[in-house]
């Protein structure tokens, strides 16, 4: 068992946190260079974050190894979060870094470590490893109950509320009455609430299985990878169904019959009132953001690699071993809310915002060849 305590400075990615720097203009004005302020302002008096960690553990090791286990339980706070919060444009900046709030996160890491069969010639390996985090925003500075942290393209918001899991997506949900049907209008769509949490992006665990089976030099190698919950806001479903590009949009061939929308009256009567194939699109940008928001659940077989050792015989005594290996990667993925969405690649821009996919280009499926020469 083990167990451990620290409090820790964490460093700033940006090494001119306290100082402002006038940046040079690429293109003179009139033959004169041209200088610009930054968009964020930095504060000398800034603090750094600090970090509170609370851990404990556990390894077992049983039946000659043949089965091994690694339990971790972590507490961590973070105080005094550098955030850049909006300011009034007059004072030249946009934003500001202020020392703004404190957040936990508090969860468990696994690791198990089988060994079922294992003769002169054949053995079978598994491994398991589990992640779960609980992640929660304590406080904001100036009892502020929303951080921003940034905006979807086109609709939504990627925020963090107080009393939730950082990185929650911000939007308009559909309108229920007590049954818990949905509420269309006089016009046939549905009705838009105001902005709410409609979930968080991090998800409720993730795991990873990898078996290997070796049969005397022929190695055989595979990996599940499983995730459970969290949501993503997708920019291809919003506009694909706006500009008729999603294969539903073609209403089974019979565009010109329209859609009526599953839902109820004001008045509690089913709704009987059909709207164009092309408005019903169209509704998916402007009208309830829920529509865009997805379950970011998957599982995918993320590898398998065949590998086979060359015999002595032909590795001679230049080298410890030859290794030949065929590998494929990120085969398949199934249980996808969103189809053809992969939940992993749910960013758009440069930046490294997650659960927002902003139209990024198919994840890819690898397949390759490699021969590794050991010393």
């Amino acid at each position: 068992s083990r167990g451990g305590w620290s409090k820790i400075a964490a460093s700033s990615p940006d090494a001119y946190i306290r100082e402002n720097f006038t940046d040079v203009g690429a293109a003179p004005f009139g033959g004169a260079p041209t200088y610009s302020n930054p968009n964020t302002n930095n504060d000398p008096n800034i603090r750094p974050e600090l970090k509170y960690t609370k851990e404990i553990g556990l390894e077992l090791g049983l039946f000659r190894n043949r089965v091994g286990l690694d339990v971790t339980y972590y507490d961590v706070t973070s105080k005094d979060l550098i955030l850049p919060v909006p300011i009034d444009p007059a004072t030249g900046f946009l934003f500001t870094r202020i020392n703004a709030g404190e957040m936990t996160n508090k969860g468990i890491e696994a690791s198990l470590n089988l060994v079922p069969i294992k003769s002169d010639n054949f053995s079978w390996n598994v491994g398991v490893n589990f992640a779960k985090n609980v992640n929660k925003l304590i406080t904001l500075k100036d009892n502020l109950e929303r951080y921003v942290i940034t905006n979807a393209p086109f609709s939504a918001q990627l925020a963090a509320d107080v009393g939730s899991s950082y990185g929650a997506i911000i939007g308009t949900d559909f309108v229920y009455d007590g049954n818990g049907n949905k509420i269309v209008d006089e016009d046939g769509f549905y009705k838009v609430s105001a902005l709410k949490n409609l979930g968080s992006i991090l998800p409720e665990y993730n795991l990873g299985i990898r078996s290997t089976w070796k049969y005397k030099s022929i190695t055989l190698s595979a990996l599940l990878d499983i995730q459970q919950g969290g949501k993503y806001f997708s920019t291809t479903n919003m506009w694909g169904h706006y500009s008729g590009m999603l294969e539903d949009t073609a209403l089974g061939g019979n565009r010109d019959a329209g859609v009526v929308l599953d839902g109820v009256k004001e008045d509690g009567t089913p709704n009987d009132v059909n709207i164009s194939a092309v408005d019903w699109g169209a509704s998916y940008y402007g009208g309830v953001d829920a529509l865009n928001v997805f379950d970011a659940s998957y599982v995918k077989l993320r590898d398998v690699t065949l590998s086979y050792d060359l015999p002595k015989s032909i590795v001679g005594t230049a080298f410890q071993g030859i290794r030949v290996s065929a590998f494929a990667r990120n085969l398949f993925a199934w249980n996808l809310s969103n189809k053809g969405i992969d939940p992993e690649n749910t960013s758009y821009g440069s930046g490294n915002i997650q659960g927002l996919e902003g139209g990024s280009l198919p994840s890819t499926r690898i397949y390759g060849f490699n021969v590794n020469f050991k010393f």
